[in-house]
């Protein structure tokens, strides 16, 4: 093994891939002269490059790989390289250290681990694409303004969690503590007490495109939103699962213009009043991340053509609701678990849906709230082995917003355990498409309230089964004062063929044919007129049927 030390020196591997490294200072303090040590050996390496030259050419030994050297020069002091070559072709691993920033520094060192800065402010002023700015250990109490992080700069911990970026307000407040330029990676710091810990504007004339990634930090009590984002910026956040990534303050994140934010891994718990992410008009994805024991108004908020997927989230906090949908928004939430802990006059999980957008819920349980689903109908709803449960109301979309109607399909779900009725969906005034499948039902105990209420203008078609394609729904449970299901509409057509109902509430005969019910009789069906005899039963409106073959 050679070990060979070039002061001031900046090193980047042509074999990015192979080697792992980060970025020294980049001043043009020093340069060195020409370094020949050729012939690493077995395994080995070596270093050869013109006298002069600022750039050179690692050589492996026998079976090693080779790599450029790009040297960009730097503070005296600032930078020591080490060089390993492992036995037989092994990659080099380069360890390259950049601007240091001490609670004992001072910024008129030359800003290495020996001689470090004494502010970021410095540090982030002579930095250059490609430095690492690394903070030593301590609580560093940073004051206004902004700084600035050019693109391609990187901000770490020189040890993962020991470092603490917190507010001096006593010299100032700043909206953001940094103003992000384009690439740029913060990893391993705790920051607390800030307005806001990164503002990230996107695209302009002066930006250079990139993305914000960070990695293994944590933000406390920011008191506007700890992550700005907007026109276009991109934030990657990835974090331990059982990490606290976000607590107290307001917001997480905000996002407005086509930003884009993804989180992997983590826990987000607020204690203020505001949605601890805001989405307008740009990406979100959460995976993997817990939303915990906050107590915000919502805990998130999307509007305008926001696209949202949550996967594999858990979200259970005192809050009034969980997620506030209005606008073109299409949500897709999947293997989730979603819940609210019993805080009185708790409004939903999915609230404030005004008819339009698009949601998907997948494999996932809605429990424990007022309403599961809250406002009127939207463009899409999709159901697909999803659970609601333990729950004032699953599902109310006629009051509270105008039921424009939509495209809804319940398939391989359930709802139970629910006080009052379980889904209830549309008006007279809306145009809807419905489609169960293979979804149970079961009514609540509550005399007067119902499993499953559909109503509908005329074009509108409501699809429980069909001869070709039975429904295999089960509704489970009425009584004489609990409908399974209720339609309140003139649909052109209703159907529901091949689906388990509670057993002779409807009175079928051993033929499957059912007597003409009379209003409230305890029908599973609560229909109000003469049903015509035979197999296909047939409830006559002015301009709607109702067909109920083959049921058990």
């Amino acid at each position: 093994m050679r070990l060979v030390s070039l002061s001031g020196l900046c090193l980047v591997s042509s074999v990015a891939a192979a080697m792992a490294f980060s970025a020294c200072g980049s001043s043009d303090a020093k340069r060195r002269p020409r370094i020949d040590y050729t012939n690493g050996g077995e395994g080995g390496v070596g270093i050869t490059g013109a006298a002069g030259e600022m750039t050179g050419e690692v050589v492996a030994g026998a079976g090693g790989m080779p790599a450029t050297l790009e040297p960009q020069g730097g503070a005296a002091g600032a930078a020591a390289v080490e060089l390993t070559g492992g036995a037989g072709g092994e990659p080099a691993v380069v360890s390259i250290k950049g601007l240091y920033v001490s609670l004992t520094g001072n910024d008129t060192n030359a800003g290495g681990e020996v001689e470090p800065f004494l502010t970021l402010a410095h540090a982030a002023s002579v930095a250059k694409a490609g430095d690492t700015i690394v903070f030593l250990d301590g609580t560093f109490s940073i004051p206004a303004p902004s700084v600035v992080i050019p693109a391609g700069v990187k901000v770490m911990a020189k040890t993962s969690g020991a470092v603490t970026l917190k507010l001096d307000a006593a010299q100032g407040t700043a909206a953001s503590l940094f103003t992000i330029k384009g690439d740029t990676r913060i990893e391993g710091l705790k920051f607390t007490g800030h307005q806001s810990v990164a503002t990230f504007a996107g695209l302009s004339a002066s930006d250079t495109p990139g993305t914000l990634t960070i990695v293994d930090s944590s933000f406390t009590a920011c008191a506007v939103s700890c992550l700005t984002l907007s026109n276009g910026a991109k934030a990657v956040v990835t974090s331990a699962t059982d990490a606290v990534l976000n607590n107290a303050g307001s917001a997480f994140a905000t996002l407005t213009a086509n930003a884009v934010l993804g989180v992997n891994g983590g826990i987000l718990e607020n204690a203020g009043s505001g949605p601890i992410v805001r989405a307008t008009d740009s990406t979100l994805n959460l995976t993997n991340v817990q939303v915990l024991d906050g107590n915000p108004t919502y805990a998130i908020n999307l509007r305008g053509t926001t696209v949202a997927t949550l996967d594999a989230v858990t979200m259970s906090t005192k809050g009034v609701g969980l997620i506030d949908v209005a606008g073109l928004v299409n949500l897709t939430v999947k293997n989730s678990d979603l819940s609210i802990q019993g805080v009185t006059g708790v409004i939903g999980i999915f609230t404030t849906m005004d008819g339009v957008g698009s949601v998907v819920i997948e494999d996932t349980k809605v429990h424990r709230c007022g309403t599961g689903f809250k406002g009127a109908v939207p463009g899409k709803l999709t159901l697909l082995r999803t659970e609601v449960y333990d729950i004032n109301y699953g599902m109310d979309f006629v009051t509270g917003a105008t039921a424009v109607g939509g495209t809804v399909n319940f398939t391989d779900s359930k709802v139970h355990d629910f006080v009052n009725w379980g889904f209830r969906l549309g008006d007279p005034s809306s145009l809807m498409v419905f489609k169960m499948r293979g979804t149970q039902i079961t009514v609540p105990g509550t005399a007067g309230y119902d499993g499953l209420i559909l109503a509908g203008s005329n074009g509108s078609t409501f699809d429980l089964g069909t001869l070709v394609s039975p429904g295999g729904n089960t509704i489970l449970g009425a009584t004489a004062n609990i409908t399974g299901l209720r339609l309140n509409m003139n649909a052109a057509t209703v159907q529901a063929v091949g689906n388990t109902w509670t057993p002779n509430v409807e009175g079928a005969d051993a033929l499957g044919k059912y007597s003409a019910p009379t209003a409230n009789a305890g029908d599973k069906l609560d229909i109000t007129v003469a049903v015509s005899t035979g197999i296909n039963y047939i409830k006559t409106y002015p301009t709607s049927t109702l067909r109920l073959a083959q049921n058990p």
